[in-house]
């Protein structure tokens, strides 16, 4: 149920922004169990180095993961000016969401 509804979401808010999941450069999701992580990302086509990792130095912080993700990223000077990024979160009630960013 996770991969496929983060699929979903992912590929709506892609679509409503005019793009398709060939123009990502980055998603950062909720951080995962390793296994559904890289399943998130291979049913999208998308690499490991495309994602922020975070689990094993700070944790699952919730609601803050992608923002904390995306923090990191830009941080590292890894999303460049013009770079597509997705952030995907699911929730407690089994609720998914997607946003897509421009820089």
């Amino acid at each position: 149920m996770y991969l496929e509804n983060y699929g979903k979401v992912i590929h709506k808010s892609l679509e409503k922004s005019g793009y398709s999941i060939k123009n990502v450069d980055f998603l950062l999701t909720n951080q995962v169990k390793k296994s559904l992580s890289k399943s998130i990302l291979e049913s999208l086509n998308l690499r490991d180095d495309q994602t922020f990792i975070s689990l094993p130095e700070y944790g699952h912080l919730g609601a803050v993961d992608t923002i904390f993700g995306l923090a990191k990223t830009l941080e590292s000077n890894k999303i460049k000016p013009g770079n597509l990024v997705v952030l995907a979160s699911s929730a407690a009630g089994f609720s998914w969401a997607a946003l897509t960013v421009k820089y």
